[in-house]
């Protein structure tokens, strides 16, 4: 679990950091400049980082509660794994 959250989720967070820290120099640096967030689209970023940790908090989830079965009679362990390997590869 450590892994995805340190090779998955946080380069996420580090681009994120990036995009708002150039925006907030350049505020600093202009104030009466409108802000553009140049040769960068947050909401790209926003989008994977909330993707793979809701799917590191729902497989934790799945984890934490054994006796939750799916409508099939299974437990989601498997197919929370698989979505957490999709929505949050390691890079």
């Amino acid at each position: 679990m450590e892994s995805y959250v340190q090779f998955g989720l946080v380069p996420h967070f580090a681009r994120l950091d990036l995009i708002l820290t150039a925006a907030y120099d350049a505020k600093l640096h202009s104030p009466h400049e409108p802000t553009a967030m140049k040769g960068s689209d947050i909401s790209t970023d926003l989008a994977a980082t909330l993707d793979c940790a809701y799917s590191i908090t729902n497989y934790l989830w799945t984890i934490a509660n054994p006796q939750i079965v799916d409508k099939d009679g299974r437990q989601p362990q498997g197919s929370a794994k698989e979505e957490l390997e999709k929505r949050c590869p390691k890079t």
